[in-house]
């Protein structure tokens, strides 16, 4: 198989992961609806609105991170946060914010935080923090807290690495 189609296969299977449980659970709201009775139908609908919620969150996510639009479309570090945060609170991780400095983002630098952080947060799947921050105008880390995650720490250096020499 070409490398194209694999990088593709892997990405088209890392997004539909990522919608499986949100449209899963408005799939099983539906269901106790038509299942139950008239008592249990507010529990199944706000189950429902729940999962929907976080399966738009989510593609909105990917769209930014993984389609053309999040090239121009992060135009500050407002934006990526306010994509990235009802994604991954709802998920044992947190995003702390505090010490990124500039607020404007160069072309590319937002979609480059956005894919870092849904890397690391698959390095630490029993929870933790990750701290985005930034060093001098032009220069991002995204350090790493989280349950036996050194070599982890040492991973994503490296990929943050490469990422940045693309960028």
């Amino acid at each position: 198989m070409d490398v194209d189609l694999r990088i593709a296969a892997l990405v088209s299977a890392r997004l539909c992961h990522g919608l499986a449980a949100p449209v899963g659970a408005v799939s099983n709201g539906i269901e106790m609806v038509e299942e139950f009775d008239a008592s249990m139908r507010d529990e199944a609908m706000a189950l429902a609105r729940v999962s929907s919620d976080a399966a738009v969150d989510q593609l909105k996510y990917f769209r930014m991170a993984y389609g053309s639009a999040g090239i121009d479309g992060l135009p500050d570090i407002a934006a990526v946060r306010e994509l990235a945060t009802p994604v991954f609170d709802k998920q044992k991780l947190q995003l702390d914010w505090d010490n990124f400095g500039p607020a404007d983002l160069p072309e590319n630098l937002g979609k480059l935080i956005l894919l870092m952080i849904e890397l690391l947060a698959e390095t630490i799947p029993r929870g933790g923090t990750i701290e985005i921050c930034s060093e001098g105008p032009k220069r991002s880390v995204l350090p790493l807290r989280g349950r036996r995650h050194a070599w982890m720490r040492k991973f994503a250096r490296r990929w943050w690495s490469v990422l940045r020499s693309i960028h």
